[in-house]
């Protein structure tokens, strides 16, 4: 898989989910308010992440100066930590994200920051690569 293609997928993620948090806000505060209480959705959600960073990692551990592999680099790593720390410390990692993000607070916000993420990722990915 290319830089480009790569790039591209996060950044139609980073959209895709923006544009629902804007038009769902009620699904995704419900979502959001129930992942703690659902233990399995919880953990896959770790194996998922865990999956998707290690994959990245071990096929693009690339520190250059060329800006987008650095990041694809960086979400790569990002995701194979965070898939680690679901898995381990689930409860912790659920209570920091929502001190950190209270999404359920601040749904409006928070999907346009995605959204935003997803247009500079998107843009990276399709012409700027």
């Amino acid at each position: 898989m290319t830089d480009p293609q790569i790039l591209q997928i996060f950044g139609l993620i980073y959209l895709s989910m923006g544009l629902g948090m804007s038009l769902n806000q009620k699904f995704y505060k419900s979502l959001l308010g129930n992942y703690k209480d659902n233990p399995a959705m919880t953990y896959l959600t770790g194996l998922i992440v865990f999956v998707l960073g290690f994959i990245i990692v071990s096929h693009h551990n690339i520190w250059s100066s060329d800006i987008t592999t650095v990041i694809i680099t960086i979400l790569g790593w990002t995701a194979l930590i965070k898939g680690i720390l679901v898995i381990i410390f689930p409860d912790t990692m659920i209570s920091v994200v929502r001190k950190i993000a209270p999404i359920s607070k601040h749904t409006k916000t928070w999907s346009m920051i995605v959204f935003f993420l997803g247009l500079i990722i998107s843009y990276l990915g399709f012409f700027f690569s």
